[in-house]
């Protein structure tokens, strides 16, 4: 029951980015959100950095779903995707600070330095505590 639980938690963490990937792409306006980018959009222009922010956001969610599914199914290989979706939010979360809704920022931050916590540096959650 554990099992299911985090991995559900993780893969809501994941689809949780789609309130990031959707205003991005213009689809809807919400919590003031812009797609501006503090670093690109200075550089590369208002839609190249949309499109850099959009396969951002887009990877981190299909990465943590993806985690989730491997940690679900007992493959080895769920800690690398799942730690690459995390480093990818964090990284998206920085670039993008300005143009995103601080307050969710924070929170999926936080939920991204707890999985990278947990899950490299505990090695956290083992076989046996999640055994079903």
């Amino acid at each position: 029951m554990l099992k299911l639980a985090l991995a559900v938690v993780v893969a809501a963490h994941g689809v949780g980015h789609m309130l990031f990937l959707a205003p991005t792409l213009r689809l809807v306006t919400w919590a003031d959100q812009t797609g501006h980018s503090w670093l690109l959009t200075d550089l590369v222009g208002d839609p190249l950095t949309r499109a850099i922010a959009s396969v951002a956001w887009a990877a981190t969610a299909l990465l943590f779903l993806v985690g989730s599914y491997g940690f679900l199914t007992g493959r080895e290989w769920w800690r690398v995707v799942v730690l690459a979706a995390a480093l990818d939010s964090l990284g998206a979360i920085v670039v993008m600070w300005d143009g995103i809704a601080a307050s969710s920022a924070l929170m999926a931050a936080a939920f991204d330095g707890a999985v990278i916590g947990t899950v490299v540096l505990a090695q956290w959650p083992t076989s046996n505590t999640t055994a079903s």
